[in-house]
């Protein structure tokens, strides 16, 4: 029979480990534009006639944006959770303004002002904690966000 400690240090390692794999394939997604995903799909349908090329760019960076709030989020839980320290809080809050810059750099991608607002935002919003670039729940990045994310 497993002791309790050893039981809830394994579970531990498990949400660490979830999690970090979560994020690596968060990060992974962004950046590959999930073409890796695309070569496998069967048939897929064709665009109707009401689609603008506008959509299909708005719909490729609301998909990033997601994925990077999807990180974001679970960087917070963990860290409130205590299996994140601020370090590694910090190392992935950093990532954010990269990511942000890297979907400006799709020529199919959407909601270009808004990217750019939301970049201005990590550059002056205050730190959450030490070492991090800055607050991803900070009031002009959260509601920058929320526009992206209700576009």
């Amino acid at each position: 029979m497993t002791s309790p400690t050893i039981r809830l240090r394994s579970a531990s390692l498990a949400r660490r480990v979830g999690f970090a794999s979560t994020a690596a394939l968060a990060g992974v997604l962004l950046f590959s534009g999930c073409s890796a995903l695309a070569d496998q799909a069967v048939a897929a349908p064709k665009p109707s006639a009401t689609h603008t090329t506008e959509d299909s760019g708005i719909a490729v960076t609301c998909s990033a944006v997601s994925a990077i709030q999807t990180a974001i989020n679970g960087a917070m839980t963990e860290r409130t959770a205590g299996t994140l320290t601020d370090a590694q809080f910090a190392g992935i809050v950093n990532l954010i303004p990269f990511q942000l810059k890297g979907i400006t750099q799709r020529p199919d991608a959407g909601l270009r002002d808004e990217i750019a607002s939301l970049i201005a935002d990590t550059a002056h919003t205050a730190p959450i904690v030490a070492g991090a670039s800055f607050n991803p729940d900070g009031a002009p990045f959260r509601d920058d966000m929320l526009k992206v994310q209700n576009a």
